[in-house]
């Protein structure tokens, strides 16, 4: 369990404590999956250096950018098939247009949804 992990059971628990949740999100260095190869993008400064190609995941209406806080939980999501770019939350709320939602870390039991405005 990473401190993600920790601040997402303790918010809820405590809905007084989901700042720190949202704080940690937004500095937090994610990967996410691409369907711009195999290669990794990782900015070191956090930001976007290059477009990418997110892979959106379409369900109930709405579609979502997957993201992941480790290399591991991102590998055994998408079984290490696809490519990836990296770079930290506050960029990721930045560069998404305002109708994508963010789904935190799906497919484990610390799955955090993201609607458009909430951050």
């Amino acid at each position: 369990m990473n401190a993600l992990d920790q601040v997402f059971e303790q918010c809820k628990n405590r809905v007084a404590d989901q700042a720190l949740y949202y704080e940690l999100f937004l500095n937090t260095r994610f990967y996410i999956p691409t369907l711009d190869g195999q290669e990794p993008q990782v900015a070191p400064d956090g930001s976007l250096e290059d477009h990418i190609s997110p892979v959106l995941l379409n369900a109930e209406g709405k579609s979502s950018i997957m993201l992941f806080d480790s290399e591991e939980r991102l590998i055994s999501w998408t079984n290490g098939a696809v490519g990836y770019a990296s770079f930290l939350g506050h960029a990721v709320v930045a560069l998404t247009p305002p109708h994508i939602h963010l789904a935190v870390n799906l497919g484990t039991r610390f799955h955090k949804e993201f609607v458009p405005d909430e951050i």
